[in-house]
């Protein structure tokens, strides 16, 4: 007897490749809508619900399967769920899932789907390892091939098949011969794209037209009388060969079908225990999974819970004795699916199945799970004699109402198949042979191999199958949308399920008020509860089986109840677990996501696992998929900017700073709140080493603007020579805390009471006045200089002490170098000079270094050389009016680049008007403080080799003319880091940028690169890499960009944006891009009626001109790991290349409007781990 075997395959992409691939009828898809949403981000839906008094959604948060709504009393509620709900449109806009065909160019196309599929319009097949079909028409409904119908016999209720028992789970097989032949010709049949990658599953030969009907695509007599049919669904699609006789059955044809399995940038791997087959990133990440293929027969009838209820009888009274389900070592391969339709008629007089009586009503069978022989004939070699559900001939939509297609029913008879991955390309899925030829089986006979890309998912495990996958339901085509929980004793055995639930990142951290998970119960036996248990396991993947399950880990809640019996008296119903304890460990962990087990009472007795009332369903996909909402408040951020008079929070290791002679000693902090009620910052200090005994607290309110907040402590609260440690945390209107701040070191701040230091000195400037509110508190930005940047101002020192010899000060630093005394003064050397004539007051002349906030930094030294604690003056210099040049930082109107270095400082590499490198400079700071390799991190790099993506070419904070750094953070954030004009940023005032909904998240981008306004618009914009797409973010303003649009779906992994710039003096904007071959392409734009039509930056067939070849070879990343483009700083004026080695050898190209003319070696090495 000849095999039949069908496919197994995995899927995945995040949009179709460029080009397509080859089929498909041309059509029309949907409408796109009229315009586009900004979306809504926390504050402003948290602001909205208070003034209405209703929930408002925070779509900025909105995405597959997940929902976050602000409440009117401040608190959110996500509601996630454990499949997705939602995907975005042609448009990019969020909808409903649709998984309805769609004509397009390539094929039938899902309308809607988080997962996209495209089914083939059919075509002959091609040769050689392209695959491919062509385009044609479609085939009418009322199609019917001419089959044969001379199969008939006795309907068995069982089977038995002769042979070997198969124990291992996996399908049974004639002996595996040698290495599957693969066929020549092959024909793409299904594309389906998720995660950003494509996978192609082809078909040995050519592909009728298919009949489309909603998600379903029939392709008739694919072989002879088998049909095969693809059906969309929410996260892949599902595959069923429809072999309508034992002949078909028989035919060599089917003996092994191999299909092949293609993507542009994924690895195949099939698990030999579960016979699995999943796709691999290149980093080894599982993106796509087709767990074990299955087959069953057209026996049996469906559940007595479709359809009409009959009346329900008395309620049982009493418990069946059930027996332990088989052991994996017992159960066999091929079942029959048997349900009473009287299942909950049990009396207390039922007898153990195992002796050999039968109660006088029906009961749950409780059978160890061995095969039942209810029939006299047994497998032979030759089809004997079948049963049919349905004649041969069967038209189209006869094909699509046959019973067996949505899955196994009670009756039905099952098995596993076998599946061979040859070459990591070809797919080879045999049948077992038993159900094949057993007397029994009923034919039509399916056989299903479903994909699905990983995304949320869920999984059952059988213990009837014990190494069989079930992976986001896959295998029975549309018939595990079900999960299965408790022993039941006909069918599967006993079974366990398990839900993957996604959190948002915004909930790390978060009070929980509530957190409920909700299933829809579908089915139990009777209407007689029993108790399921909710736990908190370990992960799922593709891998795990009832052989290889996740860790149990935490037994969170139990309920006992009963639904979807009969509609009349238990019927379908949503049940609640109350699961705040995990939801509060996932927020105080900032996990993404927790996976929850549902089982049977794992005690003995009524309601445990042997105990087939046990047996229930559970919606686990669509409307009705089992969901997870946390209601939770935020809490405050953990304070920032920790300070002491005159000094800063010190973490070291003894000795500690000194502070002394000071009439108060003030601690100070600030702190955010991300749900906007802040209410105070509480400090505590103490005696070191005494905290039990000595500890002084203060709750002070925090400044509604800064969140800053201050406690004044009189110095006679401190004894000379001792040592102090203090910290703070934040309160917000609810009473939810922060962390305690600091967070380094021991997580406390020291000083040393010292009174033999000088008393911190004061300083006073009428052209650059101090940055203080008439209380004396920071102003924070709110005085300006009256002069512009670039003037000389005068400094004024002074101080109460009178043992003061000398001041040393410093602009933007802490080197202290320069110094005035009584009659000399210098600018190096300030903490050694030597002076001794005693001082009050003296005034210096400087020049800040910097428009924006600036620091002068000054400290009193007595005779014997004791330093008093530092004096920081802030000062806002007022920025001249001529705004920045093209990518100018530092206010020159020449272009700058910036180089985040290997150990996390960002400095701007300032360059001359003739090209030449001229200084590094660290310029950003935090309120006036520059930033240390430590205090960078979360700005520019994370503390060890993951760096931001940095880029400058445009004024993004409101109409100032100033240059200003967007940075993609290393938590995968998206901030605007304001310029001064002059080379500095303040970090305190970054801000958020928001995308579009239907934008790529900016932890996805790996390159970014800022245009100007290039559409004149008045807007800046900004470019950017998307796993291999490519986008544009334009229409920022408030900040938020507008408009995302993705240019490109494909090509641009690997690549490099350098530069954006006119290269041909047309006055728009082109591309300069490095491909992962280390050539140098130039790609030229049009023009719109304002500036640079974008949308001809998308391929090359859209520009201009079509893309030149600007260098060719020598830029592999081994050779430039880093290359900065800028616009012209040499006197072509036309742009040119920063090229930094693998040793930080610094090169400058000089570029020219087709290629470069000259490489030189500037004489400088830069260590960086980023620039732009």
């Amino acid at each position: 007897m000849a095999l039949v075997a069908a496919v197994a395959a995995t899927a995945l992409g995040l949009a179709l490749l460029e080009s397509g691939f080859g089929f498909g009828t041309p059509g029309s898809g949907p409408e796109k809508p009229a315009a586009k949403v900004r979306p809504v981000d926390e504050d402003t839906a948290q602001d909205k619900a208070r003034a209405t008094g209703t929930k408002v959604e925070v779509t900025a948060l909105r995405d597959e399967s997940s929902t976050t709504y602000a409440n009117p009393d401040g608190t959110f509620t996500l509601t996630t769920h454990a499949q997705p709900i939602r995907a975005r449109n042609a448009d990019g806009q969020w909808q409903d899932i649709d998984t309805s065909l769609v004509a397009t160019e390539q094929g039938w196309t899902t309308t809607a789907s988080p997962t996209p599929v495209t089914f083939s319009s059919g075509g002959p097949g091609n040769s050689g390892d392209t695959g491919g079909a062509v385009k044609s028409g479609l085939r009418q409904a009322g199609y019917a091939s001419a089959r044969q119908a001379t199969y008939s016999g006795p309907q068995q209720a069982a089977y038995t098949a002769a042979g070997d028992d198969n124990e291992s789970g996996t399908g049974s097989t004639e002996e595996d011969p040698a290495t599957p032949t693969i066929p020549s010709t092959w024909s793409d049949l299904v594309t389906l794209t998720t995660g950003g990658h494509d996978l192609t599953v082809s078909w040995p030969g050519a592909l009728p037209e298919p009949v489309i009907t909603d998600a379903q695509a029939l392709y008739r007599d694919v072989l002879p009388d088998v049909d095969l049919l693809l059906t969309a669904r929410d996260t892949g699609f599902s595959h069923v060969l429809i072999v309508h006789t034992p002949e078909a059955a028989a035919a060599e044809a089917l003996t092994e079908l191999t299909y092949r399995l293609t993507s542009p940038d994924l690895t195949f791997q099939i698990d030999p225990a579960t016979d699995t087959v999943t796709a691999h990133t290149s980093d080894g990440t599982e993106v796509a999974v087709s767990p074990t293929p299955l087959m069953w027969d057209s026996a049996g009838t469906p559940d007595v819970t479709i359809g009409d209820d009959p009346e329900p009888t008395d309620e049982n009274t009493g418990s069946p004795e059930a027996d332990p389900s088989a052991s994996a070592s017992e159960e066999s391969d091929e079942e029959t699916i048997t349900e009473s339709e009287n299942d909950e008629a049990v009396t207390p007089e039922e007898t153990n199945p195992d002796n050999g009586s039968t109660s006088a009503t029906a009961s749950p069978d409780t059978s160890t799970g061995d095969d039942t022989e209810t029939g006299s004939e047994t497998a032979s070699a030759e089809p004997a004699s079948f049963t049919r559900a349905a004649p041969a001939g069967l038209s189209t939509t006869d094909t699509l109402a046959l019973q067996g297609l949505a899955g196994p029913v009670p009756g039905t008879h099952a098995a596993t198949a076998q599946a061979l991955l040859t070459d990591g390309a070809y797919l080879t899925v045999r049948a077992d042979t038993k159900l094949l030829t057993a007397a029994g089986t009923t034919y039509p006979v399916f056989i299903d191999p479903s994909v699905s890309g990983v995304t949320d998912a869920w999984t059952t495990a059988y213990k009837r199958y014990p190494s069989s996958s079930f992976f986001d339901g896959a295998n029975y085509n549309t018939g595990t949308t079900e999960a299965r929980v408790g022993y039941e004793s006909d069918t599967w055995g006993t079974a366990r399920s398990f839900f993957r639930l996604k959190l948002n990142k915004k909930i790390k951290g978060a009070t929980v008020r509530s957190a409920t998970v909700k299933v829809r119960e579908t089915h139990s036996w009777s209407c007689s509860a029993r108790q399921v248990e909710l736990w908190h396991t370990g992960g799922i993947s593709s891998s795990t089986t009832w052989n290889n399950q996740p860790s149990w880990k935490d037994l969170i809640t139990e309920k006992s109840f009963a639904h979807g019996w009969k509609s009349s008296s238990c019927p379908d119903a949503d049940v609640d677990f109350n699961i705040k304890s995990l939801a509060q460990s996932a927020a105080d962990g900032g996990w993404t996501s927790f996976t929850i087990g549902l089982r049977a009472n794992s005690a003995s007795g009524s309601g445990a696992e042997t105990d087939p009332y046990t047996w229930k369903k559970f919606s686990a996909e669509g409307d009705h998929a089992p969901d997870l909402s946390i209601t939770y408040l935020r809490a405050p951020n953990t304070p920032t900017n920790l300070a002491i008079t005159a000094g800063t929070c010190d973490t070291s290791a003894s000795p500690y700073i000194n502070i002394g002679k000071q009439t108060t000693i003030t601690l100070s902090a600030k702190a955010t709140d991300p749900d906007g009620d802040l209410a105070s910052l509480y400090f505590e200090y103490w005696r070191t080493g005494y905290s039990s005994t000595t500890k002084v607290t203060a709750t002070k309110p925090a400044a509604t603007a800064t969140g800053a907040a201050s406690w004044a402590i009189a110095g006679t609260k401190f004894t000379n020579g001792y040592d102090y440690s203090w910290r703070v945390r934040a309160e917000d209107d609810d009473g939810t805390d922060s962390g305690w701040a600091p967070t380094t070191g021991d997580d406390v701040c020291r000083f040393t009471y010292n009174t033999s230091i000088p008393t911190t000195p004061g300083a006073v400037s009428t052209v650059f006045p101090e940055d203080l509110k008439p209380d004396g508190s920071s102003g924070n930005g709110s005085v300006w200089s009256t002069e512009t940047f670039g003037t000389t101002g005068a400094f004024t020192f002074t101080t109460t002490d009178t043992d003061v010899v000398k001041y040393a000060y410093s602009f933007n630093a802490t080197t202290y170098a320069n110094y005035v005394c009584a009659s000399s003064s210098g600018t190096t050397g300030g903490p050694t000079a030597s002076c001794s004539t005693v001082i009050t007051s003296k005034t210096v002349t400087g020049k800040p270094t910097l428009a924006g906030p600036n620091v002068l930094y000054i400290k009193a030294y007595d005779a014997a050389g004791n330093a008093s604690n530092a004096k920081k003056y802030v000062f806002y210099v007022t920025p001249k009016a001529v705004p920045d040049g093209a990518a100018d930082y530092t206010g020159d109107q020449i272009p700058d680049f910036a180089a985040i270095r290997s150990t996390g400082k960002l400095y701007i590499e300032s360059i001359s008007n003739t090209g030449t490198y001229v200084a590094s400079t660290p310029t950003t700071h935090d309120e006036g403080t520059l930033l240390t390799d430590a205090t960078s991190i979360g700005h520019w790099w994370n503390g060890t080799s993951t760096y931001a993506l940095i880029t400058h070419n445009g004024d993004f904070a409101p109409g100032d003319g100033i240059t200003d750094f967007v940075v993609r953070t290393p938590d995968g954030g998206l901030y605007l880091y304001p310029g001064d004009g002059y080379g500095g940023t303040d970090v305190s005032q970054r801000q958020e940028i928001q995308l579009p909904s239907n934008a790529p998240d900016p932890a996805t981008l790996t390159d970014i690169k800022s245009m100007g306004d290039a559409n004149g618009d008045e807007q800046p914009e900004l470019l950017a890499i998307s796993g291999d797409a490519l986008w544009i973010f334009s229409g920022y303003s408030g900040g938020s960009f507008a408009t995302a649009t993705q240019l490109s779906a494909s090509s641009w992994s690997g690549r490099d944006l350098v530069t954006l710039a006119d290269f041909n003096s047309d006055d728009t904007i082109d591309l300069l891009y490095r491909t992962a071959a280390g050539n140098l392409w130039l790609r030229h734009s049009a023009a719109s009626t304002t500036g640079t039509d974008w949308t001809t930056l998308a391929s090359s067939a859209a520009s201009l001109d079509g893309d030149s070849a600007y260098a060719t070879g020598g830029f592999l990343t081994t050779t430039y790991p880093y290359l900065y483009g800028s616009p012209g700083m040499t006197s072509t004026d036309l742009p040119d290349i920063w090229a930094i080695t693998p040793a930080g050898l610094l090169y400058r190209l000089d570029g020219t409007a087709t290629g470069i003319s000259a490489t030189t070696y500037t004489g400088k090495t830069l260590t960086v781990g980023a620039i732009g």
